[in-house]
């Protein structure tokens, strides 16, 4: 019976594409995760790779700048650690968040 071969590379880039779809639509469809959603428009391969060379310390940064889980007076309060005021360190017009201290503060 005849057979159509399928090449190494045209199989490797359909896996590839379908994965990275399935991983687009799981970060669309997930609930939660709302800070890292408006932040990115959703999986970087960019992205991984800047992180890949990064330290510790600087991934977790920038984790928390994207997910809003860093020392901001507004995630602080949040979680139960007292903090005299929420607002802004800087500006003291709004309260300080990821969004306010990357978007919106002078």
């Amino acid at each position: 019976e005849p057979t159509c071969g399928v090449s190494y590379n045209l199989a490797r880039r359909s896996v590839t594409k379908w994965m990275a779809n399935k991983h687009l639509q799981h970060w669309r469809n997930i609930e939660g995760n709302v800070q890292a959603k408006r932040m990115l428009k959703g999986p970087s391969r960019n992205i991984a790779a800047d992180a890949l060379r990064m330290s510790r310390t600087e991934i977790r940064k920038v984790t928390g700048f994207i997910t809003g889980h860093w020392i901001f007076r507004s995630h602080l309060n949040r979680i139960g650690i007292p903090v005299q005021e929420k607002l802004c360190r800087k500006c003291r017009k709004a309260d300080e968040t990821a969004k306010h201290v990357i978007f919106e503060c002078p």
